[in-house]
């Protein structure tokens, strides 16, 4: 599941502390729901892709335009990140729009 591998790779990366900051800055949810969505195997909806999306152009753009390498290969992580989440996104939209 894409959220699995995002919140992994943020994780990794010092971007967010824990599942429960994933869920609630980068999911727009409760501090749990990320939990919940991991145990019950359970696929987020397009609206928490979409928050998802959002979450990670945003908060690419504190990194943006950075003398320092270290925000710069942090921005251009976040940038990969939000295109993967947009593509996630876009191949959702197309199997409702079917």
């Amino acid at each position: 599941m894409i959220i699995d591998t995002v919140y992994n790779k943020l994780h990794e990366n010092h971007l967010c502390s824990s599942a429960y900051d994933f869920s609630t800055r980068f999911l727009g949810k409760s501090k749990g729901y990320y939990g919940v969505l991991k145990s019950r195997k359970s696929t987020p909806s397009i609206e928490v892709v979409a928050t998802l999306e959002t979450a990670l152009k945003k908060t690419s753009f504190i990194y943006n335009n950075s003398k320092f390498t270290f925000f710069s290969k942090k921005h251009d992580f976040l940038c990969e990140l939000t295109n993967e989440v947009s593509s996630y996104r876009e191949q959702l939209t197309d199997q409702l729009l079917q």
